[in-house]
C-alpha cells in the first residue's frame, strides 16, 4: 500500500501549486529584500536568516508565469526550501495549507523541463505540483547559490 505525503499549498496568480512539505524548512512574511547587483529577472535579492543568507528567486516567473508588479507584505510569504546544494527562498502570493496526496492521485508530466512535475485534485482544486529541487538549473545554482563547494570551485 503506498503512504500518502503532505503538500505545502500555495498561490502564483490564479493557479494553486504544492510541493511536497519534507523539503519545506521555514516560511516567512515577506520583508524587505538586499538586491543582487546584475540582478537576473528570476533573482529577487538574498534574505538573512540569521547567520545564514540565501538566494530568494520569484516562483511565479520560474513557472513561466506573469509576476506581479507589487507584492503584499501581508499575503506573500517566502518559502525556504532544502535542496540538494542548500536553503533556497521561493517567494509566493499567499500560503493556503497543507494537504495530503497519494501517489495514485497524482497525474505526472512526462518529458517535462519544468519543475512542474505532476498536477493532483485536492477536495475543491487541482494542485500543480513543483518540485524545488529543479526550481533553478544547476548552473544559476553554482553562479547565485548559497552553497560554498561552489565558491571554492572558481
Amino acid at each position: 500500500m503506498f503512504k500518502s505525503e503532505k503538500y505545502l499549498c500555495y498561490r502564483l496568480g490564479d493557479e494553486l501549486f504544492a510541493s511536497p512539505l519534507s523539503k519545506v524548512v521555514e516560511i516567512y512574511q515577506l520583508e524587505d529584500l538586499e538586491p543582487i547587483k546584475k540582478g537576473n529577472t528570476v533573482f529577487l535579492g538574498n534574505i538573512n536568516l540569521g547567520a545564514l543568507e540565501i538566494p530568494l528567486v520569484d516562483l511565479t516567473r520560474i513557472v513561466g508565469r506573469k509576476p506581479k508588479s507589487h507584492f503584499s507584505k501581508d499575503e506573500t510569504s517566502i518559502i525556504v526550501f532544502d535542496l540538494s546544494d542548500g536553503p533556497w527562498g521561493a517567494l509566493v502570493e499567499s500560503i493556503e495549507g497543507i494537504i495530503n496526496f497519494s501517489p495514485k492521485e497524482i497525474q505526472r508530466v512526462a518529458g517535462s523541463d519544468s519543475p512542474i512535475y505532476g498536477k493532483a485534485s485536492g477536495v475543491k482544486q487541482t494542485y500543480l505540483l513543483l518540485n524545488p529541487e529543479y526550481m533553478v538549473n544547476k548552473m544559476e545554482r553554482m553562479r547565485w547559490g548559497s552553497d560554498k563547494r561552489y565558491d571554492q570551485a572558481s
